[in-house]
């Protein structure tokens, strides 16, 4: 389990106009020890986090992070859930899972790169059915592409990207979005039906 106290002593520490030698003289520890405590590379002693929550006039799960915590727990288990499912090829629950997950957390980017992805995958009534869910995936992956820095969720997107405006009917942002590939991924790609083969 991750603990968030560095992050939340820093933000802490500015919001009370206080420097890191401060906090520490209060503390009587070293400037150093705080600047490591913030940096992540270490923790208060036990003992000494209710001083450090008094100071700053906050319970210890405030200071700890505790709420971050159990969010991280909880869509931890929700993804969890998802990757059981789709091993049982249940992707229709999968998107009603993901559809409700991602309004409690709308920036979790594997979430809404799992969403468009069960969505592209799930069988449809119609064609027309079928271009709607594919269009919504490809909506969802350019959300993801233009806000999300996690490399792999990018690299993943922005070849399903292809798949999704294909089969949406938009094949002219299909090959646009193929166009920007790197040539291993073109190469890769190339029996994909958007390519015209």
């Amino acid at each position: 389990m991750k603990l968030f106290i560095g992050e939340n002593l820093k933000r802490l520490r500015k919001e009370k106009g206080l420097t890191q030698e401060q906090l520490a003289e209060r503390l009587n520890v070293s400037f150093q020890a705080v600047s490591k405590w913030e940096c992540g590379d270490g923790y208060p002693d036990i003992v000494m986090l209710a001083s450090i929550a008094q100071i700053f006039g906050v319970s210890l799960d405030e200071l700890v992070g505790m709420q971050k915590i159990c969010s991280n727990e909880e869509a931890e288990k929700i993804l969890a859930q998802v990757d059981e499912n789709e091993s049982k090829g249940l992707r229709a629950e999968n998107v009603a899972l993901l559809r409700e997950a991602v309004k409690r957390f709308p920036n979790n980017y594997m979430m809404l790169a799992k969403l468009a992805s069960n969505l592209f995958c799930t069988e449809s009534k119609s064609e027309e059915a079928g271009h709607k869910k594919s269009a919504e995936a490809a909506e969802i992956a350019e959300y993801i592409l233009a806000n999300c820095n996690d490399r792999k969720i990018v690299d993943w997107m922005r070849m399903d990207i292809c798949y999704y405006y294909s089969y949406a009917g938009n094949k002219e942002k299909a090959l646009e979005r193929a166009e920007g590939l790197p040539a291993a991924e073109k190469k890769y790609g190339q029996g994909v039906p958007f390519r015209g083969q």
